[in-house]
């Protein structure tokens, strides 16, 4: 059960669908959904504000410069937290369920690592994100807070406000890992109340999973009340663009997978299957390690 929902904003794009998602899982959840505007990145200077960071640097020095850049910085970050504000407070009078969305105090990255945004994962029980979060917050909230916290994420590209996860479809991507393991349970609140449930299998030789493992698979979720019914995608030649192909035809509002990464040079790093489907955007895609 989710009762604590973190959900990242930033002034990059339209990130209403993210935030539709959330309120609608703070109102079928009855969880509190927290937003954050969350910022690391130093917009150019132009105009009159660079020749002044210029004119202190030629008359004082390098420190203060950077004094005086970083100032500049402070007073751009409270410009676009205001304005995000003011465009959250707008759209979630929008949303059904909106009086579930509530603002918190924003997230200054400048000085800082990642380490805020996993702090906020590590706090919430689930992470729903825009694909069009501004990059490098995206980058953090996926390869830092993902495999740092054990928490899941959802990513989102589209869904409608007010949608009800009773008219929703999931498609639950299997493969017998530990990974997909544990996405299925951790998203077990949300395929119980789900209308539909598809365990799509794609065929790959010897690693394709048998028809008595999926039908053991969906009597064990029947049990728990998920309206659940599975399918084995067979004779293709790219199973991630098979499987985008599956989700598209079933109208599926929501993709589960594990996550999956390998460390090297002590950072951690996306396995490609992953990275295909963070990189493609086609899917709502709910993530766990």
């Amino acid at each position: 059960m989710y009762k604590s929902i973190f959900i990242p904003l930033s002034n990059h794009s339209d990130q209403l669908p993210a935030l539709a998602f959330g309120a609608t899982l703070a109102e079928t959840f009855d969880a509190d959904a927290e937003c954050f505007f969350t910022s690391k990145s130093l917009l150019l200077l132009e105009g009159e504000p660079r020749d002044k960071v210029e004119e202190m640097y030629h008359k004082k020095g390098l420190l203060a410069a950077q004094e005086l850049t970083k100032q500049f910085y402070q007073e751009q970050f409270a410009t676009h937290a205001k304005q995000v504000r003011q465009w959250f407070e707008l759209n979630k009078e929008k949303l059904g369920s909106g009086h579930r969305l509530q603002w918190r105090e924003w997230l200054d990255l400048f000085d800082v690592t990642a380490e805020q945004v996993r702090d906020k994962c590590s706090f919430h029980d689930l992470t729903v994100a825009s694909y069009d979060l501004s990059p490098p917050i995206l980058d953090d909230v996926v390869t830092g807070a993902l495999f740092a916290t054990g928490r899941p994420i959802v990513l989102v590209r589209s869904f409608p406000q007010g949608k009800d996860l009773s008219e929703c479809t999931v498609v639950l991507a299997w493969k017998f890992t530990p990974q997909t393991l544990r996405a299925q349970w951790l998203s077990l609140p949300i395929l119980k109340k789900a209308g539909k449930v598809l365990i799509a299998s794609v065929a790959e030789s010897e690693e394709t999973s048998s028809v008595a493992e999926l039908a053991e698979l969906t009597t064990y979720l029947q049990r728990h009340g998920v309206n659940a019914q599975s399918h084995i995608i067979s004779n293709v030649k790219s199973p991630a663009a098979a499987l985008e192909q599956y989700y598209a035809e079933q109208c599926a509002d929501l993709m589960v997978m594990g996550a999956y990464s390998h460390s090297r040079l002590r950072e951690m790093v996306l396995g490609g299957f992953t990275r295909h489907f963070l990189n493609s955007h086609t899917c709502n895609l709910m993530l766990a390690h």
